[in-house]
């Protein structure tokens, strides 16, 4: 390939992300990139977790990016009402010198680009501000023991209300 800097997003964009028929279940491809040890070795893991989990894997899910709403089996989760940003491996290729790139490859240190739209508003709370707001979100119930449910938090919360100053 020759071409713009930034070729590798266009084709995770074109291809991957929005045309996963070329990997359909009955594809040779499909058998073969799950037959990969570093596959075999995540789907073992995914196993250990969820043994109903189907043993297969697209390509293109492990560069994609996912927004995730909890179920609420866990109360820290529940009262956080916990949803996540899961990123893929970053799709990327190397120049030579000649300026043709080679083969697309995953790599942890690159990481998809968090799409603008998804960024609504950056919010800066001055530091002097953070007392009185912590003390009015206690008046709404919203507390370190809420945010993170259990026994230490509980205590630490009452030792802080009881200390005697």
């Amino acid at each position: 390939f020759k071409g713009a800097e930034h070729w590798v997003d266009e084709v995770e964009r074109l291809i991957i992300a929005e045309s996963p028929v070329y990997e359909l279940e009955s594809s040779s491809y499909l058998k073969w990139f799950n037959k990969q040890e570093g596959i075999r070795f995540l789907l073992h893991q995914i196993k250990g977790e969820k043994p109903h989990f189907q043993p297969l894997i697209q390509a293109y899910d492990l560069v994609s990016m996912f927004f995730v709403k909890a179920k609420y089996g866990n109360q820290r989760i529940a009262n956080q009402a916990g949803a996540f940003l899961l990123f893929g491996l970053g799709l990327n290729s190397d120049q030579d010198s000649d300026g043709c790139w080679g083969p697309l490859y995953c790599g942890k240190d690159i990481h998809p680009k968090l799409p603008e739209e998804w960024i609504k508003k950056k919010l800066i709370i001055p530091k002097e501000c953070k007392a009185d707001i912590l003390r009015e979100l206690a008046l709404l119930g919203v507390t370190d023991s809420y945010i993170y449910p259990g026994m230490e938090q509980y205590a630490k919360e009452l030792k802080k209300k009881y200390e005697l100053s």
